[in-house]
Formats: structure tokens, sequence, C-alpha cells
């Protein structure tokens, strides 16, 4: 969606380049006649007009995803919980959760997913739902692999470059027999 957005700008900016460029032509079309103090002048007005939105563009990104931050922490960490409190109920001595209790918690955090996580992840929520989904009718489609996978997408959304790190990787993080899942 951001790309749409943007688009337009770029295009924009590139017909006021070009309406530029034809009124100089057309004002100075004979190249002896030419005013180079005025035509350097318009270059170097032009870069720096060209610098300053570029940093602006830049900056408004940045401020964009600091604001978007909490949110995206919060909807992450709802849905983590949600996750960890199923994995590990046996292990924490949790009263274990019905599917239906399961599926209104996931259906509750679900629109905030839609509104705060980037596309990467939300794409990746939706494999694993839909694995997960598919799980009981068809045992081969484990969905531990995709819910990996959403949370590589979660930490790279926060910035994390995931250099080194992999789906078994995340998993042997609170799985410990991690060789025997395939």
């Amino acid at each position: 969606m951001q790309k749409s957005q943007e688009s337009p700008n770029y295009g924009v900016g590139i017909l006021g380049l070009i309406i530029l460029g034809i009124t100089v032509w057309f004002l100075f079309h004979e190249f002896s006649q030419a005013p180079w103090q005025f035509i350097t002048a318009m270059v170097a007005l032009i870069g720096s007009l060209l610098a300053v939105l570029g940093t602006y563009s830049s900056n408004l990104a940045i401020q964009i995803r600091n604001e978007q931050k909490p949110q995206k922490t919060e909807v992450y960490d709802k849905l983590m919980r949600i996750f960890f409190d199923v994995l590990l109920e046996k292990k924490l001595g949790l009263t274990s959760k019905s599917q239906e209790e399961i599926t209104c918690e996931l259906a509750s955090i679900t629109p905030n997913l839609i509104l705060w996580a980037s596309d990467e992840v939300l794409a990746e929520f939706i494999n694993f739902r839909q694995t997960a989904a598919l799980y009981a009718d068809n045992p081969d489609r484990n969905p531990i692999m995709p819910f990996a996978k959403l949370m590589l997408a979660m930490r790279k959304d926060f910035g994390h470059k995931n250099n080194g790190v992999d789906e078994n990787l995340v998993l042997a993080s609170f799985i410990n027999d991690i060789k025997l899942i395939d």
C-alpha cells in the first residue's frame, strides 16, 4: 500500500521536471543565447529541492515507523502470549484452553494485526492460521514451521536482521528436541 502512495509523488515530480525542462528549452532554444547564470541557478535550486524532499520523505517514513512501534509491540506481544500459553500450558501448570477459547482470542487480535502488522507478518499469520486449521484433518501439515516464520517476520518488523537466525534456531529457544521436527 505504501508503494502506491509514493508512486504518484514521483510521477508528479518527474512531470514537473519535464515541464520545467520544456519551458527552459522553449525560452532558450538557441544555445548561444542561453543565460548560463540563470540555468546554473535553476539546476542548483532543483538539486536542492530534490535533496530536501528526499530527506523529508525519509524522515517521514522513520517518524511513521516510530509512531507505529508501540501498537505493533502490543499486538505482537498479545499474539505471542496466546501462542506460548497454548504451547507451554502443561509445563507452566496452566489450565488447558479449549479450541473455542483459542479461536476467540485469535479472532479478537486479528483486527489489530490487520491494522498494525507489516505485510510480511500479516501474510505469515494467515499462512500459520490456515496451516493450523488444516492440521486436524492432515497431521502432515504441522503448523510449527509457519509459526517459526511468523516469529521471524515479527523480529524483522522490529528491525532485527535475523542474520544466522532461522526457523530452527527460533524454535530451539523453547523446543528441546527441535531436530525431531521436520
